[in-house]
């Protein structure tokens, strides 16, 4: 019997209809903490999300490591930080077209925060990464279903490549964003929709910069000139930084 799918009322109605069940992997991924720097954690979510995609025969499913983060301690000296693995999962790599579905599976909630655990109101969550991005990687999942279900989706190939680092800035696992963007015609991202409820077709690159400011301590009433005051020296600089908000499409 021939049960493929060919518009979006009926991809939308299919998954309404197993709404429960969509619901409780939400929840059994939100409920596994997965700050960005609690590796077991994000690797406990990358592999609960891979057998989510068990039924949909994908072809490879690769658990994948990336270099640590560099982060910025407090007095200004950089560090390696252990994150956690990433996901891709491929089927149909051969397909003529190719379709890249992305997220991420940490959240900005480190191992020791007590918002941990999910409560539901009539099909309404509230937990940690419900919406960013928990919530879109089962969405993800669901989309591949319905690609496959299509009567012309032995025409497309999709992966599934989800990273350990976004809420830090992806610079670990950047490598293999860039890849799928290479051989994928498509790619959609699982972050929260617009409060509208509308899709962003498009966002500006971002950068985070840690700077570091060191001062010369001198006595404030005797030698004052023989001081140089690091919160002046930030001050002039957050003025200067302001203003770059006056170029165009720049954010600061």
């Amino acid at each position: 019997m021939d049960d493929s799918i060919d518009d979006l009322t009926t991809i939308a109605s299919d998954i309404e209809h197993r709404l429960d069940d969509v619901e409780a992997k939400i929840v059994a991924l939100a409920e596994i903490n997965s700050g960005s720097f609690h590796p077991a954690g994000v690797n406990r979510v990358g592999a609960r999300l891979a057998e989510m995609t068990n039924d949909l025969a994908p072809d490879t499913v690769e658990h994948l490591e990336v270099p640590d983060a560099i982060v910025m301690s407090p007095t200004g000296e950089q560090r390696s930080a252990e994150v956690g693995d990433a996901l891709r999962v491929r089927r149909r790599a051969d397909a003529p077209f190719q379709i890249c579905l992305f997220g991420h599976l940490d959240t900005v909630f480190p191992v020791d925060h007590e918002f941990q655990t999910v409560s539901a109101d009539h099909h309404r969550l509230a937990g940690p990464g419900v919406a960013d991005c928990k919530g879109g990687l089962v969405l993800a999942t669901e989309v591949a279903r319905a690609l496959d279900r299509t009567s012309w989706g032995d025409q497309i190939g999709w992966e599934i490549l989800v990273v350990p680092d976004e809420e830090i800035g992806s610079n670990s696992s950047k490598s293999l964003l860039h890849e799928s963007a290479d051989r994928c015609q498509l790619g959609i991202g699982f972050e929260p929709s617009l409060p509208s409820g509308g899709v962003a077709g498009a966002r500006k690159g971002s950068l985070t910069a840690h700077t570091i400011v060191r001062g010369l301590a001198a006595h404030a009433g005797r030698a004052h000139h023989e001081g140089r005051s690091a919160i002046l020296g930030l001050a002039r600089l957050i003025v200067e930084l302001e203003a770059l908000n006056d170029h165009p499409g720049v954010t600061v």
